[in-house]
């Protein structure tokens, strides 16, 4: 009857031990998924109907539904440019409420402005309640026939959260909401076309800062051609808070860390990959802690990039490339911080335990 007792204990352990391991398992993957709950929206989402010439002002806001604690913004807003034009400045970052700061942007194209904000891995800088993150103007240029045109996220719109139960690398957004404007008849005013980048001037009695050299590891090459830009300068009576690249593709990138940023001297390195054939003049402006900005007199560089075709049919023409060497200062971008791995931390110590057990019933077996 005992060794019955004790088979039938030693059967149970065999059942109970993986039974416990995989529910050890499923409530920590329960516990560690990430809560997709922010809502960014463009408001108001309708209104009444505007006239032509006039302007109206969107607000971009981010809403973590008390769940999420947002640290990383990416967005793109779409609208139609033969319908509303933007006006003044633009997209305007709001920063008395917003910590979160720009990595990227505001970039313009065609019917498109784009932004990445980021907390910089600071947990003070997150947004944990509804939070207006800026705002946008847009001028009304011609009439919608009674049909509202549309002002909408781009589907690579993106959220990330420092949460306790957030993963660093999954979007916790839920939904992006649009906004919408019905244009009636009227007259445009003439206006001077808005500026795409608004470039601020030397305040009275300031030096502006100095861009001495802009150059790169590739000149030439075939599409795709990839190459290294290095922008060195300096400030005499400032520091030096941002560089922006102009690849000369219509593409542009503000850097403001690395590379010595925040000092009087800076040597930044950026990559970029060219798509498309041509010749392409990349400049380089450096922005102070003045508001001032360089010239790109000494900051500027021609990248011509061949087709595929081209370079089959002179083969001689690109065998031999003259390469600078860039120095050697990493262009480092500042992400969310991610969070330690989560796991069951549990599991081989349930395991050990249950080996144990089965060892030491297997031993009273063969000792009854």
């Amino acid at each position: 009857m005992k060794k019955i007792l004790l088979i039938g204990f030693i059967v149970v352990l065999l059942v109970a031990i993986p039974v416990t391991v995989f529910l050890v398992q499923q409530q920590q993957k329960t516990k560690s998924a990430a809560q997709a709950a922010t809502i960014i929206s463009i408001l108001p989402a309708s209104q009444a109907p505007i006239a032509v010439g006039d302007v109206v002002t969107l607000t971009v806001q981010v809403n973590p539904a008390n769940v999420n604690l947002v640290s990383f913004v990416k967005f793109a807003i779409k609208y139609d440019d033969t319908k509303i034009a933007t006006d003044g400045a633009g997209f305007v970052l709001n920063t008395a409420s917003n910590h979160l700061t720009p990595l990227q942007g505001p970039t313009y194209a065609a019917g498109e402005i784009s932004m990445t904000l980021s907390a910089g891995g600071n947990p003070q800088n997150v947004i944990n309640q509804t939070t207006d993150i800026g705002t946008i103007s847009f001028k009304a240029i011609a009439t919608t026939d009674g049909a509202p045109t549309q002002i909408t996220f781009g589907t690579d719109t993106q959220v990330l959260s420092l949460g306790g139960v957030d993963q660093f690398n999954e979007n916790v957004l839920s939904s992006a909401v649009p906004a919408a404007l019905i244009i009636a008849g009227g007259e445009i005013t003439p206006t001077s076309e808005p500026t795409i980048t608004p470039e601020p001037t030397t305040p009275p009695g300031q030096s502006a800062p100095i861009c001495s050299s802009l150059t790169a590891d590739v000149t030439s090459g075939t599409a795709p051609l990839t190459t290294n830009l290095t922008v060195t300068g300096s400030s005499d009576d400032s520091t030096i808070s941002k560089v922006t690249f102009n690849f000369g593709d219509s593409e542009t990138q503000d850097i403001m860390s690395s590379g010595g940023i925040g000092t009087n001297s800076v040597s930044v390195l950026q990559s970029h990959v060219y798509n498309s054939a041509g010749s392409f003049n990349a400049t380089a402006i450096l922005t102070d802690a003045n508001n001032a900005v360089s010239s790109t007199t000494n900051c500027s560089i021609v990248i011509t990039v061949n087709d595929t075709e081209s370079a089959v049919e002179q083969p001689a023409q690109q065998a031999i490339v003259v390469t600078a060497t860039p120095t050697p200062v990493p262009a480092v971008i500042q992400q969310p911080s991610p969070l330690p791995p989560t796991g069951p931390t549990q599991i081989i110590q349930i395991g050990t335990i249950g080996a144990i057990v089965v060892l030491i019933g297997a031993i009273l077996l063969f000792a009854l």
